[in-house]
């Protein structure tokens, strides 16, 4: 048998969620915050999200494979044209 959400996940744990969206389905960055059976409330980009289904939540990735905007890339000191 499958463990339930608050057995899995912990206070503060880093997670994903799935969020579905008219693009489709999209896996957000969020923590949780706080265990309520069946559930878990999970903070996302300010929202608080109340998640019951296992296949919605997963631990956070631990490669950030998001793209990254110029100013995030590493700076290297080759000026090479």
């Amino acid at each position: 048998m499958a463990k339930r959400l608050v057995d899995r996940f912990q206070l503060n744990d880093l997670v994903e969620i799935c969020l579905t969206t008219h693009e489709g389905a999209v896996w957000q960055a969020g923590q949780v915050v706080s265990a309520e059976y069946p559930g878990l409330w999970v903070l996302v980009a300010g929202t608080f999200w109340f998640v019951t289904n296992g296949r919605r939540i997963r631990p956070a990735s631990l490669i950030d494979d998001r793209p990254q905007t110029i100013d995030d890339r590493p700076q290297t000191t080759d000026h090479r044209p």
